[in-house]
């Protein structure tokens, strides 16, 4: 332990899209500066999706194994022992760390996605790598299809004349219709379509019944999110959890005006990227390149 250095994700209670800012900001830190990690503690009590009746009780330490991290008693003795110190200041100040000592750096912030950007390779590997097998997609998610994401839970119905669309309202349903019709038009092909979603069947009926749309078998928010990665584009939901389905694929989406408000920059790693992100309202019509950066996914 002497003379070590080691990242520590602390997650906040918050939705899984949001705990894996921290925690993916903790990795790539420790992969770039010769750092172990220090396994995060997933659980927390959540009383809200038992008492809503969700699909997914968002206990996410039955879904992640420690991989990599340190765990057990020396996990402990670690955290119990080690100077610590937040990752703001440390990359203020690179000499915080005394060779001879034992120091770990903290990682709590929500708000740094910008630091992920260009790193989801690495970010998508470990992930796969925590994830426990049976919570893993099954191969039926190589499929070509296009993904939609509903963001329903604690977020109360939007105004029926907002001014933008707060972070704190859900998206009206009839959005995720027009939007779907719009991207089948726009492809020239009426591909498969799953609804990924914490709603229920009463609440998505609008979606569910219309052409070769179903929605996710799964339970867990971690195989939603690896199985949302794999769309050929995404409809998104203004949250975080779409934001990391888009992140980890690398797949073009479709958002509620304005992108901005969730995610400052893209998070595609191109050269086109705003070609690829696009915010959308039903008279506005699907860019001919947003459509053809599609076909050339699903058809590869």
């Amino acid at each position: 332990m002497i003379g070590r250095l080691f990242g520590y994700p602390i997650l906040p209670k918050a939705g899984l899209g949001n705990m894996l800012v921290p925690w993916a900001d903790c990795l790539t830190w420790c992969e770039d500066n010769s750092a172990k990690m220090i396994s995060p503690i997933w659980t927390s009590i959540r009383v809200g999706p038992i008492l809503r009746g969700e699909r997914d009780l968002r206990q996410y330490s039955l879904n992640f194994s420690s991989g990599a991290g340190l765990s057990g008693t020396r996990r402990i003795l670690l955290l119990l022992m080690a100077k610590r110190i937040s990752a703001e200041l440390w990359r203020g100040n690179l000499n915080m760390h005394s060779p001879g000592e034992a120091t770990i750096v903290t990682f709590t912030d929500m708000n740094v996605f910008r630091n992920l950007l260009g790193k989801h390779e690495r970010v998508r590997r470990e992930l796969y790598r925590i994830t426990k097998p049976q919570f893993l997609p099954s191969k039926t998610f190589h499929q070509p299809f296009i993904g939609i994401h509903v963001r329903m839970g604690d977020y109360p119905p939007m105004p029926t004349v907002p001014k933008h669309a707060s972070l704190l309202y859900r998206l009206p349903v009839d959005w995720y219709v027009k939007a779907l019709h719009a991207i089948r038009l726009a492809i020239k092909t009426d591909l498969p379509a799953i609804v990924f979603s914490d709603g229920s069947d009463h609440e998505l009926a609008e979606l569910l019944e219309l052409p070769r749309v179903t929605r996710s078998p799964y339970r867990a928010a971690i195989t939603d999110l690896l199985a949302l990665s794999m769309a050929s584009v995404i409809i998104t939901s203004r949250s975080t959890f779409s934001l990391w389905g888009c992140y980890l694929g690398q797949v073009p989406s479709v958002w509620y005006p304005s992108k901005r408000d969730i995610c400052g920059e893209g998070v595609i790693h191109s050269d086109n990227a705003g070609e690829l992100e696009i915010d959308w309202m039903p008279h506005w019509g699907i860019p001919s390149g947003f459509a053809l950066a599609v076909r050339q996914r699903f058809n590869t």
